[in-house]
This record gives C-alpha cells, sequence and structure tokens, in this order.
C-alpha cells in the first residue's frame, strides 16, 4: 500500500520540492496547502497517512498541528527543517534528516505501524 502524503507548507518552494521527490519514491501525494485555515480542514478531510509540514509552519500553526493529530489516532506529522538539518516526528519519536531515505522510512512507517488502523 502506498503511504498517502499530505503536503502542508508554509514556503511554496518546500512544495514543489517535495512533490515530486515523494512522488518518484511511491507516495501517493493526495493534497498541499499552504494556510492553516484552508490546510486543517483539508487534512482532517483527506485522512492521509503523513502530513509532510515545514518549519515555518510548525513554528506559526502548533494549533493546527494538535488539532490534527486529536483528529486521527493514525496520522503522523513530519516536520522537516532542511536548513539546521533536522526532522520531528510529532507521535513520538524525532529523528535527523540527514538523508532522503530516513524521510521516506518515516513515512512508509506510518502505514506500517501495528494495530493502527489505515487512512481513508
Amino acid at each position: 500500500m502506498r503511504p498517502r502524503v499530505f503536503i502542508w507548507y508554509g514556503h511554496h518552494l518546500f512544495a514543489k520540492v517535495m512533490a515530486p521527490v515523494l512522488r518518484r519514491e511511491g507516495m501517493e501525494v493526495i493534497g498541499m496547502a499552504t494556510d492553516s485555515s484552508a490546510a486543517v480542514p483539508a487534512i482532517l478531510a483527506a485522512h492521509p497517512d503523513v502530513v509532510v509540514t515545514d518549519r515555518i509552519v510548525e513554528r506559526e500553526y502548533p494549533l493546527g498541528i494538535a488539532e490534527i493529530i486529536r483528529g486521527s489516532a493514525r496520522v503522523r506529522v513530519l516536520v522537516l527543517d532542511l536548513i539546521e538539518d533536522e526532522m520531528r516526528i510529532y507521535d513520538g519519536v524525532g529523528q535527523g534528516a540527514a538523508k532522503l531515505t530516513s524521510i521516506i522510512r518515516a513515512i512508509e512507517d506510518a502505514v506500517e505501524r501495528p494495530g493502527l488502523p489505515m487512512a481513508g
């Protein structure tokens, strides 16, 4: 099963780069949005496995991230900070984002977590 990914971005370049990379890696990008008033309802309606976002969103919309996590037991929110070279995973652990493989693995892990219902 391909992971269903929603990209919530604060900087347009982030989405322009992430969408084709994730598609190339076999992910299904089911939506993209920029501001919380549109992003949060769209994410909750789309039921993604993973929301990939950037540090701008994390800094400016922490309550939006919290609402997404409360709205779905399954969703995993990955916050990529490409300047600081780190990745925070909202559902538990954090890890480095030094390589594309670590980002892809974190997304794939979202659909492989046992005991949680699949999105959709």
